[in-house]
């Protein structure tokens, strides 16, 4: 994350949270066997369909920040 959008959530009244989404989802994950992955600091398993791949769960994480439910945020308490 970019010091200078957390500085301008600091400064703007209209900002109440940042979602962040990892660009490359398959970096934090190793695999566990049959398309399932381990997070490696969360312990979490997931399954990455073959048909989607990578490319298709990043995907998802994209529409699932813009829906306000990503994995991860930053919201700024007043």
């Amino acid at each position: 994350m970019e010091n200078s959008a957390l500085r301008y959530m600091l400064e703007c009244n209209h900002i109440k949270e940042i979602l962040i989404v990892h660009i490359a989802p398959e970096e934090l994950h190793y695999p566990i066997g049959n398309n399932r992955y381990k997070h490696v600091v969360t312990g979490e398993e997931i399954y990455v369909p073959p048909e989607i791949g990578w490319k298709g769960i990043l995907e998802q994480n994209i529409r699932n920040a813009f829906k306000g439910i990503a994995n991860s945020k930053i919201i700024r308490v007043d």
